[in-house]
């Protein structure tokens, strides 16, 4: 069994806490795959918008272009272009059965449109439990300056892990409501490290408190190998505890 990891391929311009600026490849897929590599895992790994190693590539037209900026008080980001969503039909005919040898599968949105709720059941039908990184839900369907907003506990229906960063949780609201149809809700904090929300507890994986220069994927790589040590046995908060090393050691330097 391995980890799946679906999702666009971006087109970033980043700028760093540092002042450095590059345009470079991004996405959940990238980030995780790395993450996992780094851990030992060779991931499963599905997207459009560019080609990342080894993945299957599926047909787009438009990819998904971003602009970051990181500053000490925060992210702020734009969508210059969202892409097409994954469909249904593309998980029945073409994804299905790269996703029954995988136990996870972490579905990273860059939009509220990435994947549609019967994409959602059609991952969960073909075999593994379903992790959604929450920010395309927080950021909506349209091109633009990112807003975060709150979204109904009926759209993560489906799912068994929902990933969030702070910010998006602040903006989600009510997360006793999202752990009521959610099995384990994960609350990320960059260098602070994170939270899992589990059973009705919140239990703290702290981090060290020193800031990344470049934070970009820190979140991708954080719910990638947390669903890898989930794979390997381990209950969610000595997942957290062990993802949140990782991506310490990742992203310090």
């Amino acid at each position: 069994m391995t980890i799946a990891l679906v999702g666009h391929t971006t087109v970033d311009t980043v700028t760093t806490l540092g002042g450095d600026v590059t345009v470079r490849p991004g996405g959940a897929p990238l980030y995780g795959q790395r993450a996992l590599r780094a851990a030992g895992e060779e991931p499963v790994v599905i997207t459009k918008g560019g080609e990342l190693d080894g993945a299957l590539l599926l047909p787009w037209r438009t990819p998904v272009r971003s602009v970051l900026l990181h500053r000490p008080d925060g992210l702020e980001q734009r969508l210059d272009d969202v892409g097409e969503p994954f469909t249904a039909a593309e998980v029945r005919h073409a994804m299905a059965p790269l996703l029954a040898d995988c136990s996870f599968a972490l579905l990273g949105a860059q939009s509220a449109g990435d994947f549609p709720p019967d994409t959602i059941a059609a991952v969960a039908a073909a075999g593994p439990r379903v992790c959604l990184d929450a920010q395309g839900l927080a950021r909506g369907a349209e091109p633009g300056p990112v807003r975060l907003r709150a979204f109904p506990p009926e759209a993560v229906f489906g799912i068994s892990i929902l990933k969030l960063n702070r910010a998006e949780a602040e903006a989600a609201g009510d997360l006793d409501a999202l752990a009521a149809v959610v099995e384990e809700i994960l609350v990320t904090d960059g260098p602070r490290g994170a939270t899992v929300i589990v059973g009705g507890e919140r239990l703290p994986a702290p981090g060290s408190g020193h800031p990344f220069d470049d934070p970009t994927g820190a979140g991708d790589s954080f719910g990638a190998v947390y669903l890898l040590h989930r794979e390997r046995g381990l209950d969610p908060h000595a997942a957290a505890v062990e993802a949140v090393a990782l991506v310490e050691r990742l992203y310090a330097h």
